[in-house]
């Protein structure tokens, strides 16, 4: 693979990461918000006003709601890795390598997939090299 090629595939990744990324600390943010606020809920006697109260008396449990506070936490994170795993199966397609083997990889690993990916074509690139110099030299 060229380095032109694999520069566009990884931009192409980046514009992925990049709104997945900021989703995860979005919603990082707002679980410790709404975390403190059902703590704060638990705390008191007295009645506050919050989106909270109203799911509450509709028949929401706290546990109900971290629950769905920890899947929203969690999800974009989830599909960071999807998008690492998916972008990993799609460079092996091209290669023809072990496509389901970096998709498992990347949903798993996650960041270090991409490092492992890219220090594996680091290695068959200086192979390549090594084998054309050696070709020449003789």
């Amino acid at each position: 693979m060229n380095k032109v090629s694999i520069r566009s595939d990884i931009e192409k990744l980046v514009l992925w990461l990049v709104p997945l990324i900021l989703l995860s600390a979005f919603a990082e943010g707002l679980h410790k918000w709404a975390f403190n606020m059902l703590v704060s809920l638990t705390n008191t006697t007295e009645t506050i006003s919050s989106p909270f109260t109203s799911l509450l008396s509709a028949g929401y449990s706290y546990g109900e709601l971290m629950f769905i506070l920890q899947w929203a936490q969690y999800l974009p994170k989830l599909l960071v890795s999807l998008v690492i795993g998916i972008w990993l199966y799609n460079q092996m397609r091209k290669e023809s390598g072990r496509k389901w083997l970096w998709l498992v990889a990347g949903i798993c690993l996650s960041y270090w997939a991409i490092a492992l990916y890219l220090f594996s074509l680091l290695l068959s690139t200086d192979k390549l090299q090594a084998e054309s110099s050696a070709s020449h030299n003789v």
